[in-house]
């Protein structure tokens, strides 16, 4: 399961357009492909030839089968509506035919299915199994939203920095601390600089509007600082996993 970082071995089994044979999971991104076989007697009727094979190349395998004394003959029936031979055989030739008889009709292909895809930089990637597929960008997807998380644990600390100066400062001029209004601009980015904050985000404190150098935008400061700090509790306890999974949750 995505939760450990491990995921459902089984196989995406390939499907064909048009094609009424098998299609069967031999191991890792090995598959086997039958035809259509059938028996009436001492005659067999093939409808359907491995998903790749087109009729000449099957007819060439009839002829060889022919040659090799493994059939007395075969009739080619085939039209637009698919593939249709019926193949004769003496007793004996069928004795051996039912042991198997795609294999003896060469009926079965053995397949590799590789998934292929373009990785996160553009790239051409290959992949053996959907289990290989599904680990990398589960382990993909984890850490980028590790990344994400830990963006915003310190855009949230950068935040919380500047609410608490901006307290600081307005708190300064409510207690009469600072007097901004008998000062010029310089003296005031100073006494930011040397008493607040050096971030660069001090010097827009000098442009704050009178009426929100008041008891009251303090409180709702520390209102909005609470609600911060209590986001990013949530934050630092949040791991990749954790929130990548929350997400797929929502989704």
């Amino acid at each position: 399961c995505l939760a450990s970082g491990k995921t459902s071995h089984n196989p995406l089994t390939p499907k064909y357009p048009d094609f009424s044979g098998t299609v069967s999971h031999v191991q890792d991104n090995q598959y086997e492909i039958k035809g259509v076989v059938t028996n009436d007697k001492l005659k067999y009727h093939i409808t359907e030839v491995p998903y790749g094979y087109d009729r000449e190349k099957y007819v060439s395998i009839l002829d060889k089968l022919e040659e090799d004394n493994k059939i007395v003959s075969y009739v080619d029936s085939c039209d637009e509506s698919g593939f249709n031979f019926t193949v004769k055989v003496t007793r004996e030739q069928k004795k051996k035919a039912e042991e198997d008889p795609h294999a003896y009709f060469k009926l079965v292909k053995k397949h590799s299915e590789n998934l292929t895809t373009l990785d996160e930089n553009g790239k051409l990637k290959v992949f053996e199994t959907v289990h290989d597929l599904v680990q990398y960008f589960y382990s993909y997807r984890v850490k980028k939203a590790g990344e994400f998380v830990e963006f915003k644990r310190q855009q949230l600390a950068q935040e919380i920095r500047f609410i608490e100066d901006k307290i600081s400062f307005i708190t300064d001029i409510v207690d009469g601390a600072i007097e901004i209004s008998k000062m010029k601009k310089a003296d005031v980015l100073d006494y930011i600089k040397d008493r607040i904050t050096n971030e660069e985000y001090g010097k827009s404190f000098v442009n704050l509007p009178i009426y929100t150098m008041t008891q009251e935008e303090i409180d709702s400061l520390n209102s909005n600082l609470d609600s911060k700090k209590a986001e990013l509790v949530w934050w630092e306890n949040a791991t990749a996993e954790s929130y990548y999974l929350g997400q797929l949750k929502e989704i």
